[in-house]
């Protein structure tokens, strides 16, 4: 494996004022010239959407913010209801059930030290294409379910369902664009693809590249992915004296990542690699190592004879839409999932021979783009090591910035509010 790093100009993802109405003014003209019937349902969707705001006057940013490890949902609010109406954007869902514009989402720890536990994020679907909704006829403001229901009343119905389709994007999903997408492995409730859990991940490859993980380091094409600054890994910390609580936050590192075994004074930490550096300096380390999980069913493809690991992957072949791929009884668990759920086909093995449709086939030629998706906080992300691709029917939009980051360790008057974190790209 070559050391090269990609060789990528670093631009500036925030959007000055003249882009954004820009941006605006684009999607409203191609909506006017071609989809009018959009827009009028977009401001029908809105105006409820903001009745239903003044009425109720509950604390929806307090209440319902969209919290994406949790899997609760709801509305930010009536600043929510009013962007949707005039298209500028929305909470969870709005006037096209969760298919505005743009998103505001609540982050948790899966993407540290890149995003903070309590950051609120500001999603762009303008970015790579606003998605047409699967389920068209749904209450506004809900994400999937109705709010306060106590039995997880669905907040959509499936009389009508749209297939998949996008409007024009602004740019291409690139390497290394921290995306937000439908969680692929939201099965154990069936839910139409616009309606599953939203995920925040990193892409790390695109359709047609072939990736590995050697030794934690990602490697695409050949070539080693670029350093990204928050990007931790979990190491075991043995000490002579136990961590004074204001060591560890001084360090970013929040009680809820500490996990402390007092009779062997080890912890497991997650740490970047600056953080890395000072705690190998400390005075009372008496050494640092790297935590690794061996392999296990759990990591895709999920077989009882895998040896793969979060740590050292692959290499695996991303799939491409266009693109044929040879099916064998050995390959076939790597895309089970994209025939036979994703790309709705009837997949089954029979004497030895792969069926798709009833027919026996040798190959495999995909119908949709796949994108490779993990998390900065390496070791401790549930991510595409453990699911597998993520199709591009799941792809909802771009963590543009952090427009509110709360430290819910700290008090209102000690530091709660993150200054320095808001209104800032996210990269």
């Amino acid at each position: 494996m070559t050391e090269e790093k990609y060789n990528i100009e670093e631009e500036d993802d925030s959007l000055s004022l003249k882009e954004i109405i820009a941006q605006i003014r684009i999607y409203w003209d191609y909506l006017w010239r071609k989809k009018w019937i959009i827009v009028a349902c977009g401001l029908i969707g809105g105006a409820l959407g903001l009745t239903y705001a003044i009425v109720r006057t509950t604390n929806y940013t307090a209440n319902y913010m969209f919290s994406i490890e949790s899997g609760s949902s709801g509305s930010a609010g009536g600043l929510s209801s009013l962007t949707s109406m005039l298209g500028l954007g929305g909470g969870s869902t709005g006037a096209f059930s969760g298919d505005n514009l743009v998103e505001l989402l609540k982050s948790r720890n899966l993407m540290e030290k890149t995003l903070l536990v309590g950051d609120y994020l500001y999603v762009s679907k303008l970015t790579y294409g606003p998605k047409l909704p699967n389920t068209p006829l749904a209450v506004p403001l809900v994400h999937n379910t109705m709010p306060l229901s106590k039995t997880g009343a669905k907040s959509y119905s499936e009389a009508v369902h749209w297939r998949y389709r996008r409007l024009g994007s602004l740019k291409r999903l690139k390497r290394d664009d921290v995306v937000v997408f439908n969680y692929p492995a939201d099965t154990m409730i069936a839910r139409p693809v616009g309606k599953r859990e939203n995920y925040v991940k990193r892409c790390i490859a695109l359709p047609g590249d072939s990736l590995q993980i050697v030794a934690s380091q990602v490697y695409v094409n050949g070539v080693a992915q670029k350093p990204i600054s928050g990007l931790q890994q979990m190491y075991y910390v043995s000490t002579d004296t136990p961590f004074p609580s204001k060591t560890l936050a001084d360090l970013g590192i929040t009680q809820e990542d500490v996990y402390y075994n007092p009779p062997t004074g080890e912890y497991l930490l997650p740490l970047t690699e600056a953080n890395l550096e000072k705690m190998r300096a400390m005075s009372n380390v008496v050494y640092v190592e790297q935590y690794e999980r061996g392999s296990s069913t759990e990591i895709f493809p999920n077989t009882t004879d895998n040896q793969w690991t979060e740590t050292d992957f692959g290499p695996l072949w991303i799939p491409a839409k266009g693109s044929t791929v040879v099916l064998t009884l050995n390959n076939l668990p790597l895309y089970r999932r994209i025939i036979d759920e994703y790309e709705e086909n009837e997949l089954e093995v029979r004497d030895g021979v792969i069926y798709i449709n009833g027919v026996a086939e040798t190959e495999y030629t995909f119908r949709m783009n796949y994108y490779w998706m993990m998390g900065d906080n390496r070791q401790n992300s549930l991510d595409s090591r453990y699911w597998g691709f993520v199709p591009e029917d799941h792809v909802v939009g771009k963590a543009s910035f952090v427009w509110l980051s709360l430290d819910k360790e700290k008090g209102w008057f000690n530091g709660k509010i993150r200054w320095n974190k808001m209104f800032r790209a996210v990269r």
